[in-house]
């Protein structure tokens, strides 16, 4: 089974598996939610894809380069996913080149990133031994930065990720927060960043939810590596534009209970639908690894 890009409004912006009419959005934007404040979440980080235009953006090149999300977590290291970078299948067949790529800090609205944004360059990428492309496993990537960010900016900031499984529990309130578009209709990113609520499902849930797409497909591994959140009735999601975004919950860490990142936008099954619970990539699975990498390099 091959993946297949999909035609998209906003170039290389989304990725889906598609067999028979059934497609699985592999790159998210938030549904049904609402603009949140500037400098709200510092750590939230957009990753552009310029090709060869690789100058700042400015009034000739006034196209929105916003193509995936990510999360701050040191001053030099970013948590993102994995799939858009694969050297093999991954959405972009020249995403090994960083050169082409930018990592934007501080960002609120797109156009005018280049006055209130730190714009930073890609060193090198790091992917989980247990990624799998063809079935989201283990779908997290750390980025490291070629320069550090600076964290004396009011905007810029490293944010802290869950590393223990005990959260988030069935049922808890979440939100994910993004610069993708805000309907399945359309998929152009959105100028400013949104936030909306959604709901943690069960791994159970999730599995018999899906297994019809599964049934037919054959590809996803849906297991407790991951995390599944969305509406009772649908239209507050994830979808094109917010691949690697934060899902965000109340959690007690370091003997506290603060907001905290669980969750990277993964996978689904279209963009808020009732039935389709948006899929995430649960960052305590991979927590070790993430440490570890850090460490290391």
């Amino acid at each position: 089974m091959s993946f297949k890009l999909a035609a998209c409004a906003v170039a290389l912006a989304c990725l889906v598996l598609s067999v028979e009419g059934v497609s699985l959005v592999r790159n998210r934007r938030v549904v049904g939610g609402y603009q949140y404040a500037r400098g709200e979440y510092p750590f939230h980080v957009s990753l552009w894809y310029m090709g060869d235009d690789i100058e700042t953006y400015n009034e000739e090149t006034p196209d929105l380069y916003h193509m995936l999300g990510g999360v701050l977590v040191e001053d030099q290291w970013v948590l993102t996913n994995a799939a858009f970078f694969d050297s093999e299948d991954g959405i972009l067949s020249e995403a090994d080149d960083f050169s082409k790529w930018r990592v934007v800090l501080g960002m609120y609205g797109q156009k005018d990133a280049e006055d209130e944004a730190m714009f930073r360059e890609i060193d090198s990428i790091y992917f989980p031994p247990e990624f799998d492309y063809d079935t989201t496993y283990g779908d997290i990537a750390l980025i490291k930065l070629t320069e550090p960010a600076d964290l004396s900016s009011p905007r810029v900031n490293t944010g802290t990720y869950q590393t223990t499984s005990d959260c988030p529990s069935e049922g808890q309130t979440c939100r994910i927060i993004g610069w993708g578009a805000r309907s399945e209709e359309h998929s152009d990113t959105s100028e400013f960043p949104v936030e909306t609520e959604v709901n943690v499902k069960s791994v159970e849930d999730c599995q018999e939810a899906y297994e019809p797409v599964m049934a037919e497909m054959g590809l996803l591994n849906i297991d407790d590596t991951m995390i599944c959140a969305g509406r009772f009735r649908g239209g507050h999601d994830a979808c094109d534009g917010d691949f690697g975004s934060p899902l965000l919950c109340r959690c007690i860490n370091d003997g506290r209970l603060r907001d905290v990142v669980v969750g990277l936008a993964s996978t689904g099954y279209g963009c808020g639908r009732p039935e389709y619970p948006g899929i995430y990539t649960r960052v305590s699975s991979h927590a070790s690894w993430i440490e570890e990498t850090i460490a290391d390099n």
